[in-house]
């Protein structure tokens, strides 16, 4: 039986210039590092849920680009809180844009979100991109599906994090109970690594690729923790398996 592999990373903050610390650390050695082991898998899609910059910056785009040139597979790429989208979308081009993208990848069907605010750090998608989804949803019914967006849609157990997460986050889950297709949805945003089930859904949120927020807070703490992804398997019959991988250099 042929598995889709998927390879999830996010929150990368890539600084405008090469060298440039983020949170105490090189985002440019930690994305390399991490690619080079994604590139030895061979996925069949490698999913980017946001905050792919630090800061929006036009040269940091390029430079992520460079990276991606060398995958082999297609690219989905969302916005998060510290994008600037026009920006992202303009500079690493269509083919790489993934908002409101339907990919059909042998079974399953791979859709992206966009949950970007403009202005804020927490997140919405908003009535007209959830009527999408619905429509979206309504048309295969039967399809296994897996979601993609920056925010968590879900509660993670760290207040701080709780109160900048996706504002519509209750409205979102109750078109999901709607659409028992759908068999996870995958997010960024909090640099920790979550697996949370709400009925049917999994909820799986994924390292930052350079340092990760300790889990369970109430205030913004970092932890010891290096880089990290996720790595997924998913079966013709809408079986999930997933595996998150934390990188040798913190």
């Amino acid at each position: 039986m042929h598995l889709l592999r998927i390879a999830h990373l996010t929150d990368i903050h890539f600084p405008a210039e090469a060298g440039h610390a983020v949170a105490g650390r090189d985002a440019d050695q930690a994305l390399e590092s991490i690619l080079s082991r994604v590139l030895a898998l061979h996925p069949d899609l490698l999913l980017l849920t946001g905050d792919l910059t630090d800061a929006g910056d036009e040269s940091a785009y390029l430079r992520l680009k460079h990276r991606l040139c060398p995958l082999n597979c297609p690219v989905l790429a969302l916005p998060g809180n510290h994008d600037h989208p026009a920006r992202m979308r303009r500079t690493l081009g269509i083919r790489y844009w993934g908002v409101g993208r339907v990919m059909r990848l042998g079974e399953w069907r791979i859709m992206g979100l966009s949950s970007y605010w403009h202005g804020h750090a927490d997140g919405r998608l908003g009535h007209a991109q959830r009527r999408w989804l619905d429509h979206q949803l309504i048309q295969l019914p039967s399809r296994p599906t897996l979601l993609a967006l920056h925010h968590p849609p879900i509660a993670t157990g760290s207040a701080w994090l709780d109160a900048m997460g996706l504002r519509d986050a209750v409205a979102f889950r109750s078109l999901l109970r709607r659409h028992p297709q759908v068999r996870a949805v995958l997010f960024g945003h909090g640099h920790q690594a979550l697996d949370l089930r709400q009925g049917g859904c999994r909820f799986l949120g994924t390292p930052s690729t350079v340092r990760q927020f300790l889990p369970q807070s109430d205030h913004v703490e970092w932890s010891a923790e290096p880089g990290g992804w996720r790595w997924l398997t998913l079966s013709k019959a809408g079986r999930i398996h997933s595996q998150v991988m934390m990188d040798s250099i913190a």
